[in-house]
């Protein structure tokens, strides 16, 4: 049985002089390239990637059509906004077979 692992990616916290809930999104175009030798080195696992910050929607969404064990799920509460959401459907849409994509959205800090 393979295992699952996600992942939210674009995240920064704590986030100095805020409340501890805040946090801002943040893009590390290394990232992409670390994780994807993850992804090679472990293809019975399946990834299951959330981003927060957009820069990483169609790199992550080229990544998911280049590696089976890889999938886009999510989004993070900061892309939880109609424009922001229709931009990352419409690129996976265009780009992934269906079984690749989900439409979890969530603003969860912990499984309760």
């Amino acid at each position: 049985m393979a295992k699952l692992l996600s992942s939210c990616l674009g995240v920064k916290r704590p986030v100095p002089m805020a409340s501890p809930d805040y946090a801002i999104t943040v893009y590390n175009p290394q990232q992409v390239p670390n994780l994807v030798s993850i992804f090679a080195m472990y293809p019975d696992v399946k990834f299951d990637i959330m981003i927060a910050d957009p820069l990483f929607s169609h790199q992550f969404t080229v990544v998911a059509k280049n590696y089976q064990n890889v999938f886009l799920n999510s989004y993070w509460w900061y892309s939880m906004y109609p424009e922001i959401i229709r931009s990352y459907l419409k690129l996976r849409l265009q780009m992934l077979p269906y079984n690749k994509i989900g439409g979890f959205f969530s603003y969860a800090y912990t499984v309760e």
